[in-house]
């Protein structure tokens, strides 16, 4: 991840042709094996705008990865990317709520501070046409964004599952926030060390979002040692989350789940079992308690004393 260091540190700021501006603050990611971004600021339309994108290497398919969310028209990004000197290109499908459109984008660095943004569209035809750019320059701090005054939505009714574990839960060993990006749509978590604080004590990010061309659910997971572990939501009736994942730790592949159970006393449970068809054998489990420091105050709270595990077999298709 060496080549994609030059993006961490200060705000990348662009300016659209109306005159509004969107801020991209980079960071890095568990183990410095990712590079995350989230987005904010104002489109071209007015609207508030937010997004995530995700850098990481991808130890199963041998690839530098992108994935990206934003609100316009529900977009999930995929694809590759790859710096060769001072530019990156990524080739990228995009999945809309109007159809799945062929994307390149090409970053070209001017300058330690200033980079342009071109995106390219095969239309069909096989040739990429330009689409649209932008001029980005590197800020030592966010500048102000004149968003507008709106409150932010709750999550949408693909996600709004989630919405119950918002909030930052204290464990034995370690503390996980389980963040909301309004306008993106998509939650954000990452767990960390408990009293370790920056970058060193980052064990796992993880993003769950409502995928636009697959209509699931669907999570990714980066963890300190380099591990992806990728899935979907396998439906339960009773409130609970449980995620079937696929992880990938080097050459081979590991079948694993993790589920969230909320119990009284603003508890949460955790387990996470490895699966081999129809059976999980547990790994580990934990439960955590809901701090105050994060507080989502929309919340109502639906405990269960249920805790059992659903297999890909036995669960329903979602609603």
């Amino acid at each position: 991840m060496a080549a994609f260091a030059r993006l961490v540190s200060g705000v990348w700021t662009t300016t659209t042709h109306v005159g509004t501006s969107i801020s991209d603050t980079w960071e890095w990611g568990p183990g410095r094996h990712s590079l995350s971004m989230l987005s904010e600021g104002t489109s071209s339309s007015g609207t508030p705008w937010r997004s995530i994108e995700v850098l990481y290497w991808h130890p199963g398919r041998g690839q530098f990865r992108r994935l990206g969310i934003n609100p316009f028209n529900r977009s999930v990004a995929e694809g590759t990317v790859a710096f060769a000197g001072n530019s990156a290109e990524s080739h990228i499908d995009m999945h809309q709520t109007t159809g799945l459109r062929r994307l390149r984008s090409r970053w070209t660095f001017v300058g330690p501070d200033a980079y342009r943004d071109e995106l390219f569209e095969d239309s069909g035809s096989g040739v990429y046409e330009p689409l649209a750019s932008w001029d980005r320059i590197r800020m030592a701090s966010q500048p102000p964004q004149g968003t507008p005054d709106t409150p932010h939505p709750r999550p949408s009714r693909y996600i709004d599952r989630l919405e119950p574990f918002l909030g930052l839960w204290e464990l034995a060993d370690f503390r996980v926030a389980i963040e909301y990006v309004p306008h993106a749509d998509a939650v954000r978590v990452r767990v960390r060390e408990s009293g370790a604080a920056g970058e060193a004590g980052l064990l796992l990010d993880a993003y769950a979002f409502h995928h636009t061309g697959t209509q699931e659910l669907r999570t990714i997971a980066l963890s300190r040692r380099g591990g992806v572990y990728e899935g979907t939501l396998v439906p339960v009736e009773d409130g609970s989350l449980q995620f079937a994942l696929k992880g990938y730790e080097g050459p081979g592949i590991v079948e694993l789940g993790v589920r969230l159970d909320l119990l009284e006393g603003g508890m949460v449970r955790y387990r996470l079992c490895s699966v081999a068809g129809a059976k999980a054998t547990p790994i580990e489990e934990g439960v955590g308690l809901r701090s105050n420091e994060l507080h989502y105050p929309l919340i109502k709270l639906t405990p269960t004393a249920r805790v059992e595990w659903v297999t890909q077999d036995e669960s329903r298709p979602p609603q």
